[in-house]
């Protein structure tokens, strides 16, 4: 009996302390599980903190960021200031693109004379008196304001110029060449171009912002230029006593200039030009009086100047034409005519030449019906 309650407290014993061992051992893993998950909640904690800490060191505080906002608009100004150069080219390019007809009558914007000058100029020995004047001019791109100081300038100091003098009047006015819904600029300038109350027209067309000098005329006391609202152009004026000129062209949507006709009527039959002499002629005993007239359709270049056509008609004392029976086949007039050895047509027939021809450009009747410009002045 005593052999086995020993052996049983023996057994007890025993695994009383299997059972401590075993919960020792199971502490012990319940603490190293408890301090690995502790450990790495704080090390997450501790990598929060951290980030959060990196954050408030690169933002400022709200003074802190008003001050340095202030900072980096100071550097802004001083970074601009030092790349003016090249910041002022880039503000000229979209400068260009608000460089409108409005802007340039204000005062802002500015005229360019490249496309006049590429295109349009002459550069002969005897020029137009427009081309004479671009001839001078020290740049191609100007203000209005800018653009007359220059042109006092050349007519006060070039010597090139009949009279001396400055721009009296600027003015300006609207057209719609080529009758397309798109505006053009007429900019006209009373100076001594040619004589001290001459005047000078400039044609604008806006071409993409760049506002370019498509076409330019003079007028004086002899010789007249006008242009209508669709970009219509007719002169007139007198190349002496009795010989009288017109001409017509006109400017079309895309600011191209085209040359239509020039036509001469010259009123005293001995003066008629053909470059070949002729014998004097004597009409006094010849009712009325024979008009002499010559059509050139090409505009003129080098000894390419002649006329292509040839007519002549006959008028009374009241200037009204008279209706002589085989004028052109079987008259005393046509004998006369004859001198001159020249492809004389009938005046209809002439008449029509000239007809087509502007028909042919595009100055229609209804486009040579247009007005005439109204000016308004600008103040310089």
């Amino acid at each position: 009996m005593n052999k086995r309650r020993r052996k049983r407290r023996k057994q007890k014993r025993m695994l009383m302390m299997i059972t401590i061992i075993l919960t020792i051992i199971l502490l012990i893993v319940i603490g190293v599980s408890v301090y690995l998950v502790v450990n790495k909640l704080n090390e997450k904690r501790e990598n929060v903190v951290t980030e959060e800490t990196t954050e408030n060191n690169q933002l400022p505080s709200n003074a802190e960021g008003k001050e340095q906002d202030g900072q980096q608009t100071s550097g802004k100004a001083d970074e601009k200031t030092e790349d003016s150069p090249q910041k002022s080219s880039e503000e000229g390019k979209s400068s260009d693109a608000e460089n409108t007809y409005e802007n340039l009558i204000a005062g802002t914007g500015k005229l360019n004379f490249s496309y006049y000058m590429d295109n349009i100029y002459v550069n002969s020995e005897f020029k137009d008196y427009q081309d004479e004047l671009f001839s001078h001019l020290k740049s191609r791109e100007y203000t209005i304001s800018a653009l007359i100081s220059e042109f006092n300038d050349i007519f006060m100091h070039s010597g090139d110029f009949i009279s001396e003098g400055k721009v009296t009047y600027a003015g300006y006015s609207y057209l719609d060449c080529g009758n397309d819904g798109s505006k053009e600029l007429a900019l006209q300038f009373v100076c001594p171009v040619v004589e001290e109350s001459s005047s000078l027209t400039l044609i604008l067309k806006d071409m993409g912002g760049d506002i370019q000098v498509v076409y330019a005329f003079c007028c004086w006391s002899r010789s007249e230029t006008n242009i209508n609202e669709y970009g219509v152009l007719t002169g007139g004026g007198s190349g002496g006593a009795s010989l009288h000129g017109w001409d017509l062209g006109i400017i079309d949507a895309n600011g191209k200039y085209t040359f239509g006709y020039s036509e001469e009527e010259q009123l005293d039959i001995n003066m008629f030009y053909t470059g070949q002499d002729h014998p004097e002629i004597d009409t006094s005993s010849y009712d009325g009086s024979i008009y002499a007239y010559s059509l050139r359709t090409k505009e003129a270049a080098g000894e390419d100047a002649w006329p292509q056509y040839y007519s002549y008609a006959v008028f009374d004392d009241n200037g009204n034409e008279m209706n002589i029976p085989n004028l052109y086949t079987d008259s005393e007039y046509k004998k006369v005519m004859d001198v001159f050895g020249l492809n004389f047509i009938p005046k209809a027939e002439f008449d029509k030449k000239a007809e087509d021809r502007a028909n042919e450009i595009g100055a229609t009747s209804q486009m040579r019906s247009g007005a005439n410009l109204e000016y308004k002045e600008l103040k310089f």
